[in-house]
C-alpha cells in the first residue's frame, strides 16, 4: 500500500524538500523571505551604524547633560533653603567686658543718713511680713461683737511724705469707715510713681456688713479737697471677721499659748529669710536684732473649732548694695571713675551697727556701722537697655553703644550665621555674656 507523503517533493530527485537552514551571516540585509527585490538599497551616504562607539558616546553625553542640569537645580534649591533656614535661626552672642577690683576691708566705719536726710548715703525702711494660723478646740459659746479687718495700700501722689496718726479714718464709696491701727508715714511720689505703704485697718463698728470685697477708699477728713485726690487707698483682698451674735470661744490660757507659738514661728522665719529677701531687692540690713510687730486678725470659727491668725511685720533698716558699693569704690579704688558698680558676693560682707543718733521726734536719723569682709566690686549695667540698643545694630556700632554704658569697657559679638553683619531684630535672639577684667 502506497503511503502518501504530504511533504513537497524535490524537483531533482522527487524526494521531499527540507527547509534550508541558514545562519544570520548568510542572510543578506537587502533580501528577505518576502517578495522584495533582492537588490540592496543604494544610498549616497553610508548607513547610520547605531552600534558605533561614536553614536553611543553622543547618546550618553546627552543623558549626562540632563543629569547635570537636574543636579545643578537641586544644589541651587538646597542653597536657597539653607540660607533661608539659617537666616531664620540667626542669633548673636554679645560678650560684655566689665571692670572688676578686689576689696578687703576690716571694721570700716561708715556713717549712713536716715531716709529723709540729705546725705548721699541713706538707709531705707524695708518691710517684711509673715502670717500664720493655729486652730484650737472651742470650749463654749458666747455673744460677741467682732470688727472686720484687712489690709489697705495707701498711696501718696504728692511731693511730700504724708503723716497719718493712729485711727485715721478711711471711707468706702458707700460710707463704711475703717481705721488704721498705728501711726504711719506715706512716702512721697518718686520717679517711678506714687509713694505707697501697706497698713492694717479695722472697721469702725462690728458686724458682717463690714466683710467687704476689694474696694477703694478715701481719707475721710480730706474728702472734697485737692489732697484728698492725691492721698487715697485700695484693698486687694476681702475684709473678714465682722460678726454679731453667738460665737465659739476658746480657753484664754490656750489662746495665749497659741499666740506665743505663732509669734516664735513667725519671728524665726522672717528673721531667717530677711537677708536673702533683702538681697534680692538689692538691700543689706544694718541690724540683726530687729524686733517684729504683731497684729492679731479677728478669729474665725468653724464647727467646734476656732482659728487664731497672727501677722508679724519687720520694719528693717537697710541700705542699697549698689550705693554702698559706690561709696566704698570712691574710698578704696584709685582708678574708679564713677561707674555703676556692685558687689560680686555681698554675703561675704558683714555689717554691725556701732551707734545711732536720734532726732527730736525719736526717729533714728544717722546710723554708724562697721563693715568687714573680702569680696570684689564689679561694674554693672542695665542688660535690658543694652539689648534694646543692640537690636538691629551693626558690628561697627558696638564701640559707640559701649560708650553709652559707663559700666562697660568694651563689647564683642559672635554672629550666626557667619555671613551676617548685623545683630538680630528680635532681642530674644541676643545672648549676653560677661567677662571681668
Amino acid at each position: 500500500m502506497d503511503i502518501m507523503n504530504d511533504e513537497p517533493l524535490s524537483p531533482l530527485n522527487n524526494e521531499p524538500s527540507r527547509p534550508v537552514r541558514r545562519s544570520i551571516r548568510q542572510i543578506s540585509k537587502g533580501n528577505t523571505d518576502r517578495n522584495f527585490s533582492s537588490t540592496p538599497l543604494q544610498s549616497s551616504s553610508a548607513p547610520l551604524n547605531t552600534e558605533s562607539p561614536l553614536y553611543a558616546s553622543r547618546k550618553y553625553r546627552s543623558g549626562n547633560n540632563t543629569k547635570i542640569g537636574i543636579g545643578a537645580g537641586v544644589l541651587i534649591l538646597g542653597a536657597v533653603a539653607f540660607f533661608a533656614i539659617t537666616s531664620m535661626n540667626s542669633g548673636a552672642v554679645v560678650t560684655v567686658h566689665q571692670k572688676s577690683w578686689p576689696l578687703a576691708i576690716t571694721n570700716e566705719e561708715i556713717t549712713i543718713g536716715g531716709p529723709e536726710s540729705q546725705s548721699d548715703l541713706r538707709y531705707e525702711i524695708a518691710t517684711l511680713s509673715e502670717t500664720a494660723s493655729e486652730t484650737l478646740k472651742a470650749t463654749g459659746e458666747e455673744y460677741v461683737e467682732k470688727k472686720a479687718g484687712g489690709e489697705i495700700t495707701i498711696y501718696n501722689d504728692t511731693e511730700e511724705p504724708q503723716d497719718l496718726v493712729e485711727r485715721t479714718r478711711f471711707q468706702t464709696s458707700d460710707g463704711k469707715i475703717f481705721r488704721i491701727q498705728k501711726d504711719i508715714t506715706v512716702p512721697a511720689r518718686s520717679a517711678s510713681g506714687a509713694g505707697s505703704i501697706v497698713a492694717s485697718v479695722l472697721s469702725d463698728s462690728a458686724g458682717e456688713e463690714y466683710n467687704i470685697p476689694p474696694s477703694s477708699f478715701e481719707v475721710s477728713s480730706y474728702i472734697g479737697t485737692d489732697l484728698g485726690k492725691k492721698l487715697y487707698a485700695k484693698s486687694t483682698s476681702a475684709f473678714v471677721g465682722g460678726f454679731k451674735g453667738e460665737s465659739k470661744v476658746v480657753d484664754e490660757d490656750d489662746k495665749a499659748d497659741a499666740v506665743k507659738r505663732l509669734k516664735d514661728k513667725i519671728s524665726k522665719k522672717v528673721l531667717t529669710d530677711a537677708p536673702l529677701k533683702l538681697s534680692k531687692e538689692g538691700l543689706i540690713p544694718l541690724r540683726k536684732d530687729e524686733e517684729l510687730e504683731f497684729e492679731e486678725s479677728p478669729t474665725t470659727d468653724t464647727g467646734d473649732s476656732v482659728t487664731i491668725t497672727l501677722k508679724g511685720t519687720l520694719n528693717a533698716e537697710a541700705i542699697s548694695l549698689s550705693k554702698l558699693a559706690e561709696h566704698l569704690s570712691k574710698e578704696k579704688i584709685d582708678d574708679y571713675n564713677g561707674e555703676q558698680v556692685m558687689f560680686d558676693d555681698p554675703s561675704r560682707l558683714s555689717i554691725s551697727q556701732s551707734s545711732s543718733e536720734e532726732s527730736e521726734e525719736g526717729e533714728s536719723d544717722v546710723v554708724t556701722v562697721k563693715v568687714s569682709g573680702s569680696t570684689s566690686i564689679t561694674t554693672s549695667y542695665d542688660e535690658k537697655k543694652l539689648k534694646e540698643k543692640l537690636v538691629g545694630s551693626s558690628e561697627s556700632d558696638l564701640t559707640k553703644i559701649a560708650e553709652t554704658f559707663p559700666g562697660i569697657s568694651s563689647l564683642e559679638v559672635d554672629l550666626t550665621p557667619f555671613w551676617r553683619r548685623s545683630l538680630p531684630s528680635d532681642a530674644s535672639n541676643i545672648t549676653i555674656k560677661t567677662l571681668k577684667k
